[in-house]
């Protein structure tokens, strides 16, 4: 797979800007399928990843819940699959920043 967004600092991080806001619930769902096959054959790496999907979530809650479940749950411990929305962008960044910072100094 090809990521236009990615750092290594000791494992690979990948960033993947994504929308799984669709006209149609089934649209979302062949989206997050898609996505889940992509994560599925990144987890079976023998190094490890961390795979941030930078997301817009449909309004819907059972559409929220269905993406953070099918593609969350793959994660496993070469791979940590993370949602970022708009709620976790500022954490997300505030740790990746320490997290470089800390590779930089060493």
């Amino acid at each position: 797979f090809n990521f236009d967004h990615s750092w290594k600092n000791g494992h690979w991080n990948f960033f993947e800007p994504i929308s799984f806001i669709q006209n149609k619930k089934e649209q979302v769902k062949n989206k997050v399928y898609k996505m889940a096959g992509k994560i599925e054959s990144l987890s079976k790496s023998d190094e490890y990843l961390h795979l941030y999907l930078l997301s817009l979530l449909p309004a819907e809650n059972d559409l929220v819940e269905f993406v953070n479940e099918m593609l969350t749950s793959k994660s496993n411990k070469n791979l940590t699959v993370e949602i970022i929305t708009q709620d976790n962008i500022t954490k997300m960044t505030t740790d990746l920043m320490n997290e470089i910072n800390i590779y930089q100094h060493e």
